[in-house]
């Protein structure tokens, strides 16, 4: 089967002269997609594949039919804070991480107040520094880091 040089369609040999003159004077083929319409359709088939819209996020001009996909990859798509979960652009996002990693709050193993952004460093610390015994049960070292607990120190 021959292809025909408009469409790039296979065409069966007994219709292909008859397709192809067709073809050239009333299809057209979009050099952005490779969508075939009617000629006198380009105007529609632009304004509804690539009609061009603003991100709301980075406000670039992409075509509207690749906006849903855009925005899940646009380094502008407001986020979540790495420490309390609240979603903000990322203009405000790192000065509002500094902030809110700089907040304490008490260990629940160990009750010692410790800057958020360190949180999951100190609770691997304090898991390391337990042990179990011969019973199984879990049992606390004898260390700085208990002590100071037992003193009532945080």
């Amino acid at each position: 089967m021959p292809t025909c040089p408009n469409c790039q369609k296979d065409i069966p040999d007994e219709v292909f002269v008859l397709h192809e003159a067709h073809c050239s004077r009333f299809i057209e083929v979009c050099k952005q997609c490779d969508q075939s319409f009617p000629k006198n359709k380009k105007k529609e088939h632009d304004d509804k594949h690539h009609k061009k819209v603003k991100c709301p996020y980075c406000a670039k001009l992409v075509d509207d039919i690749e906006l849903a996909l855009h925005k899940t990859i646009c380094e502008a798509k407001p986020k979540p804070c790495l420490y309390c979960g609240a979603i903000m652009e990322l203009s405000l996002l790192l000065d509002h991480e500094d902030h809110c990693g700089s907040r304490t709050e008490s260990c629940d193993i160990c009750g010692k107040n410790v800057v958020i952004k360190d949180m999951p460093e100190h609770i691997q610390n304090c898991i390391e520094e337990q042990e179990y015994n011969e019973n199984g049960s879990l049992k606390r070292k004898k260390n700085n880091h208990t002590i100071a607990k037992k003193r009532g120190k945080k």
